[in-house]
């Protein structure tokens, strides 16, 4: 098994653990099973693909549904946390790349987040 085979299969495993977790049965056969990748080029541009089982059931609808609201609710942070630091054990070499893209990370999400115009707690205060 090649590198990258190693990898989609680790990182098949991980999703399956995750969706494990919320309760979804993943010992179906391996005919069964689909894949999101995400790739991005250095021009910026994101790829995003999903290969679809040939024997599609509700279960799959299911399960593509959760990830899918996983990815996009932020449920899967610790997940891809987890999958970050495993690539740091694996490839040492990486760590200071990696440092700058979780660096970079925690900006967008810190820029993304609005407070309110009046905070609740200052509604609380006897004046």
């Amino acid at each position: 098994m090649d590198e990258e085979s190693k990898k989609e299969e680790s990182e098949l495993n991980e999703i399956q653990k995750h969706l494990e977790s919320l309760g979804f049965d993943t010992t179906q056969n391996e005919i069964d099973a689909f894949k999101i990748s995400f790739s991005v080029a250095a021009s910026g541009i994101v790829d995003v693909s999903l290969d679809w089982p040939e024997e599609s059931s509700e279960k799959n609808a299911e399960m593509t549904a959760t990830l899918l609201f996983s990815l996009d609710s932020g449920l899967l942070k610790n997940l891809m946390l987890e999958s970050i630091m495993n690539t740091i054990e694996q490839y040492p070499e990486s760590k200071g790349d990696i440092q700058k893209v979780v660096e970079k990370w925690a900006e967008l999400e810190n820029s993304t987040h609005t407070n309110p115009c009046i905070k609740p707690s200052d509604t609380l205060n006897n004046s």
